[in-house]
């Protein structure tokens, strides 16, 4: 019997299925994916529903290990787990923003790191500048307000921050909202990550209010530094 060994290249692989370009020019890269209360996920939710221009869908990426992770759709229809990159332009101005969602993280640190390399690809295919991921920032006592944090990758990002009025992060941003917000950096991106208040309970709307608040008032910043 003739035996024989595949080896892979990489321990993740992705399929990534590009639908269209998208409409606008897009500036920024965001993701809002499950985490601390749901509020990277509310964010971005609040980002597709509110903003002046549809979603356009402009890719799907499937990972090799996601493949086992089926959901049931309404009618029973099976789909496996991907993520989606949607384009919305929220205040109609011509310089929108790609959104990175999905129904879960990826399961592993490697495996985050790899979807972040494999999205901020695409990213760079489209043109996009900035990053500025969205997610939780757990702490034991919420303040009313809900504070927001930014950890910024670079000088331009840290000062439009403070001027914002944005609270600097001290510690470990974890997920994929890290790793991407961190790996962007590598890949000469300007950005960061933008993190509410909340204790961890989902769905934690009143972060998730915070967060796309201050990632509006982010990109409101960066359209005068964008040129169309």
């Amino acid at each position: 019997m003739h035996m024989s060994t595949i080896k892979m290249k990489k321990p993740y692989e992705f399929i990534i299925r590009y639908i269209a370009p998208p409409p606008g020019k897009p500036a920024v890269l965001t993701a809002g994916l499950p985490g601390l209360g749901l509020v990277g996920t509310g964010g971005a939710s609040f980002l597709l529903s509110r903003s002046k221009s549809a979603p356009f869908k402009v890719a799907s990426v499937v990972s090799t290990d996601a493949l086992s992770m089926v959901f049931a759709e309404d009618g029973g229809l099976a789909q496996v787990s991907d993520f989606s990159i949607e384009y919305v332009d929220p205040m109609a101005s011509g310089l929108g923003a790609l959104v990175l969602i999905g129904r879960a993280q990826p399961p592993s640190t490697i495996s985050q790191f790899a979807l972040a390399e494999t999205v901020l690809k695409i990213a760079k295919e489209f043109n996009v500048s900035w990053v500025l991921t969205m997610g939780g920032y757990q702490v034991p006592l919420l303040s009313p307000e809900r504070h927001v944090y930014i950890a910024a990758n670079d000088l331009t990002t840290y000062k439009i921050g403070i001027e914002l009025d944005m609270r600097q992060l001290s510690g470990q941003v974890t997920g994929a909202a890290g790793v991407i917000a961190g790996l962007s950096k590598y890949m000469g991106f300007h950005g960061g990550c933008i993190l509410a208040e909340t204790d961890g309970k989902p769905p934690d709307l009143k972060a998730s209010e915070a967060v796309y608040t201050g990632f509006i008032k982010l990109l409101t910043k960066i359209e005068k530094i964008v040129p169309l």
